[in-house]
């Protein structure tokens, strides 16, 4: 991998060790979707390139561009560009205060595979993990914890909760570290959610708290 300044903005380029073997489309594929899952954890931002490409079909390159957010160009070389503002973006670990609670959440991943762990937890935890890449549905939680979906509705009912009540306490929770945490504007954080746009965010937490995400920004800070 190589990464240099193109004008303003920043290239990651991967080729293959060997000159002689050129990169198959699906590890160029793979190398592109990869980087951008490493970037949007570490920097804790829904980051999107503003190109990419790679030696691949219209077919291949489809079938990566929704979680790329850009439709990938046909490229002799494997690429990804990244504006000058998300190349400087800062990674989470250097911020002590939000890390120590994304380790606490990393841990609680890690429960989440043991099966005694309460299944509202065991939600949490998979819906922490699987926010950044837009996935909160009901199926995706139920495939990350290896079980059916009826079961793991069920499993909840037995808690005297559901998915959807776990579902916006977790992003609750989320919203509020960033909000006190954080300097994100209300855009990334709703992009970090998973949700639709900014005003879908908003709305659901004037409904939890009662303020606008601002004002409650606003009122811990003077507080």
């Amino acid at each position: 991998m190589q990464v240099f300044k193109d004008g303003q903005l920043l290239r990651a380029e991967y080729d293959s060790v060997d000159i002689h073997s050129p990169m198959p489309p699906s590890l160029g594929a793979l190398q592109l979707v990869c980087m951008l899952e490493n970037i949007r954890g570490a920097t804790t931002h829904f980051v999107c390139p503003v190109a990419a490409g790679f030696d691949g079909s219209e077919e291949e390159r489809r079938q990566i561009a929704s979680h790329l957010g850009i439709m990938p160009e046909r490229s002799a070389t494997t690429f990804v560009t990244f504006s000058p503002e998300d190349a400087k973006r800062r990674f989470i670990s250097e911020n002590p205060a939000l890390w120590a609670d994304v380790e606490a959440d990393l841990k609680l991943q890690l429960a989440a595979q043991n099966d005694p762990l309460p299944a509202a937890a065991r939600v949490r935890a998979a819906l922490a993990d699987l926010m950044l890449s837009g996935r909160t549905g009901a199926e995706d939680v139920a495939i990350s914890l290896g079980i059916s979906r009826s079961t793991l509705q069920r499993r909840l009912r037995q808690e005297k909760t559901s998915f959807q009540a776990e579902l916006d306490a977790t992003r609750q929770d989320i919203a509020i570290r960033y909000l006190t945490k954080t300097t994100l504007g209300v855009d990334a954080i709703a992009l970090v959610l998973a949700y639709r746009d900014a005003s879908s965010f908003s709305r659901s937490f004037r409904r939890w708290t009662g303020q606008a995400p601002g004002a409650f920004r606003q009122a811990r800070r003077r507080g």
